[in-house]
C-alpha cells in the first residue's frame, strides 16, 4: 500500500500504523478483537491524488497473536477529507486509541542543488541559462526540475514553487 502513496505520505502512514501494531502487541490475547482504520492518499496514473480510507477487521491471529488475516474495505473519501492528517485508529474489545505519525516535519527533503536551481527559476532563468551558470548540462537541469515537481507533488514548476513557499523551503 505504501508504494502507492506519494513520497511524502508513505513514512507518515508507516509511522502511525507501526505505533498501532506496537499497541496491539501489548494487549492480552483475549482483547485482540481488532478493528483499524486509517486514511492515505494514492496517486492515479493521471497524477490526481485521491484519499482512501482503509477500514479493516482482524479475523484471524497467528500463533504469536499477531493479525494474520483481515477483511478490509477501501473507500474513496476525497470529497469529505478536509485536512492532510494521517492517523491510525484502532479499536479492541475494551478500548480504542488514535495513533499519530512521528513528527516528520512534513517537509520534503530537497537537495542543495534542487534548491539552487529553484532560486534561479524564481528569477525567471531558463534551463539553458541555469545550466550555463552551474556548468552542468541543460538535460541535468531538466531532470532536477522533474524531481522538484515530483517531490512537491505538483503538476508544473509554478505549482511546485508555490508549494515550496508554503512549506517554507523557499521565500
Amino acid at each position: 500500500m505504501a508504494s502507492l502513496c506519494p513520497p511524502r505520505d508513505a513514512p507518515r502512514v508507516y509511522s502511525s500504523t507501526q505505533k498501532a501494531f506496537e499497541k496491539v502487541l501489548t494487549l492480552p490475547l483475549a482483547e485482540r478483537d481488532i478493528s483499524m482504520q486509517f486514511p492515505y492518499r494514492v496517486k492515479k496514473p493521471n497524477g490526481e491524488l485521491r484519499w482512501i480510507l482503509r477500514q479493516s477487521h482482524v479475523v484471524k491471529l497467528d500463533e504469536k497473536g499477531m493479525p494474520a488475516i483481515d477483511c478490509a474495505l477501501l473507500i474513496d473519501i476525497t470529497p469529505f477529507k478536509k485536512d492532510d492528517s494521517i492517523t491510525c485508529q484502532v479499536q479492541w474489545k475494551s478500548g480504542s486509541a488514535i495513533f499519530y505519525p512521528d513528527d516528520l516535519s512534513d517537509a520534503i527533503s530537497f537537495s542543495k542543488r534542487e534548491i539552487e536551481i529553484v532560486k534561479f527559476i524564481q528569477t525567471g532563468q531558463t534551463s539553458r541559462e541555469i545550466a550555463k551558470r552551474l556548468s552542468i548540462s541543460e538535460n541535468t537541469v531538466k531532470n532536477h526540475r522533474k524531481k522538484i515537481i515530483l517531490k512537491a507533488e505538483a503538476t508544473n514548476i509554478a505549482e511546485a514553487l508555490t508549494k515550496m513557499r508554503k512549506m517554507g523551503v523557499i521565500e
